[in-house]
């Protein structure tokens, strides 16, 4: 909980440093183009699947370098990772 007048400015600060990151993203990376014009909670919602879209895939990698001989999931795996990015 915020208590003093420093942290409500301090917090004040981080939300709007957060809207504006969400406003220009779509302008900064070629990957959220499709974003443009969007409401920030609308890119807010496609940046964090694409962030639990690379954790998935990233902790799926990790379980399949662990196993051996699956050279077929390894392939389909690692197709799977260069298509999403």
């Amino acid at each position: 909980m915020v208590r003093s007048a420093k942290g409500i400015e301090r917090l004040l600060n981080l939300i709007c440093i957060s809207y504006a990151a969400c406003k220009l993203l779509p302008y900064y990376d070629k990957e959220f183009a499709d974003c443009r014009g969007q409401s920030t909670q609308e890119v807010r919602y496609q940046l964090g699947e694409k962030i639990r879209m690379g954790i998935i895939i990233r902790s799926l990698e990790h379980m399949v370098e662990t196993w051996k001989n699956n050279y077929l999931l390894k392939k389909a795996l690692n197709e799977l990772i260069h298509k999403c990015g």
